[in-house]
């Protein structure tokens, strides 16, 4: 199932990770107070945060998925793609605090919620500066290098099937 699947979609998967982490980083080096000192320190610590981040960027990606951000009409449409990024953040963030409500609610009470708010605000300002602007360039530079290859059957003849034809040889981002 995997090997089937469009090369462009581990990039943009790949690309929501890091986008994810960065976000992550940047929500708790805001909300703890040196941060970085204690996380070198404490093991404890580390596990805490770490043991935070998966269940965070899963629910997320989980929310990208069921979203559709990954499919191909979504990617080229900036517009889209931006709304349902924000659709999609916010989803995950509300699955996010009842989970942090849930499982640790003296963390949520301490830091949760102004980690959640950072990881927000910075979430939507590098998805609108990463994603949104540049995964029509990542597309267009996977098709023009034969990275993303795609298949299509045209059933049909005379003049419709061949129009069909050359229409998509002159698409910029069809092979």
């Amino acid at each position: 199932m995997i090997s089937n699947q469009p090369k462009f979609k581990f990039v943009l998967l790949v690309t929501d990770i890091l986008i994810l982490t960065i976000s992550f980083c940047a929500a708790v080096t805001f909300t703890v107070p040196d941060f970085w000192a204690v996380y070198e320190k404490g093991f404890y610590f580390y596990f805490s945060y770490f043991s935070l981040y998966f269940p965070l960027i899963l629910i997320y990606l989980l929310s990208f998925l069921f979203s559709n951000l990954y499919k191909r009409n979504i990617i080229i449409s900036r517009y889209r793609q931006f709304v349902l990024i924000i659709k999609a953040l916010i989803i995950g963030t509300i699955i996010n605090v009842l989970l942090m409500v849930v499982t640790n609610l003296g963390y949520f009470e301490l830091y949760g919620k102004e980690t959640i708010g950072y990881f927000f605000v910075a979430s939507i300002i590098l998805f609108a500066l990463l994603r949104a602007l540049s995964a029509r360039h990542i597309f267009r530079f996977l098709a023009e290098k034969n990275i993303y290859q795609s298949r299509v059957l045209i059933v049909g003849g005379d003049d419709a099937g061949k129009h069909v034809a050359e229409a998509l040889l002159n698409d910029k981002y069809s092979n």
